[in-house]
């Protein structure tokens, strides 16, 4: 899904240490901003350190429900799915190797071999990612990534598919949090997000493409395989914003960039492409 490979991880650990996020941006103990531009692979799509989720999780963890015990909160948190996919069927797990082995045992790709609407449209897809703010694949197996990083393992299915794999019981006090994810996602897409033209014609030039709010290489086999992506990851943090630590993951346009930011991120793209 969203995640990062252990092997590409390593890119992180050239950022200085981290000691807050805010919004779109991290701030580093040696005082630096930096504009993230991985959102952790979309998870913090919505920003990090979301007051509304906090709160919701902060009370289920007074609670001390932090185990998978049965609890009204799996039952709202199917609610706020199906007002996010009308008539679909679910599946919850609390890791996503659980899931995995379910979509395995059940015939679906490996986690390689599951679509990324950020990249592509794939309607013969069997199985794919589904992102807010771009079209959705037609697939009959959804992997929602939502804007929580905590939030459960979530499979989408078509209703009239036969799914044998059974859902996990989950935290309620992860999945309080990640309800209110959900419905502060549904009122994000309502409210839509878009990119400057200015910006969008800055970055379709040269090595890089657009979809929605997702940026990527023309090719993304071409950008998987460049060899320079650590270069091209440095260059970006050097200018004070921060890349996907996995090329195989879009680029990500927050939802808010000043003026000058956004100025500036369009000499970087420039200065970035071929």
């Amino acid at each position: 899904m969203a995640s990062v490979s252990a092997p590409k991880m390593s890119l992180l650990s050239t950022i200085p240490a981290v000691m807050r996020a805010r919004g779109f941006y991290l701030y580093t103990q040696d005082g630096t901003r930096i504009v993230d531009l991985w959102q952790d692979g979309g998870q913090a799509i919505l920003g990090h350190k979301p007051p509304h989720v906090l709160r919701e999780m902060k009370s289920g963890v007074e609670r001390a429900l932090l185990a998978p015990f049965p609890h009204p909160a799996q039952r709202r948190f199917l609610k706020a799915l199906e007002s996010l996919f009308p008539a679909k069927a679910f599946r919850l797990y609390q890791h996503k190797s659980v899931m995995f082995q379910a979509l395995q045992k059940a015939g679906y790709p490996r986690e390689g071999g599951i679509v990324d609407p950020a990249f592509a449209s794939h309607a013969e897809a069997s199985c794919a990612l589904w992102r807010p703010f771009v079209e959705p694949s037609s697939a009959p197996v959804l992997l929602p990534v939502l804007p929580w990083s905590w939030a459960p393992s979530v499979l989408v299915l078509d209703p009239q598919l036969d799914f044998p794999a059974a859902s996990d019981l989950l935290s309620p006090a992860l999945l309080a949090g990640a309800t209110r994810a959900v419905y502060d996602l549904i009122a994000a897409q309502k409210a839509g997000r878009t990119v400057s033209p200015l910006l969008q014609k800055s970055i379709r030039n040269g090595l890089w493409e657009m979809r929605g709010i997702y940026v990527y290489a023309q090719s993304s086999q071409k950008h998987c395989a460049l060899p320079e992506y650590e270069a091209l990851f440095r260059r970006f943090l050097a200018a004070g914003f921060l890349l996907p630590p996995d090329p195989s993951l879009p680029i990500i346009i927050p939802e808010s960039l000043s003026g000058g930011e956004e100025a500036h991120l369009m000499q970087v793209f420039k200065k970035n492409s071929p």
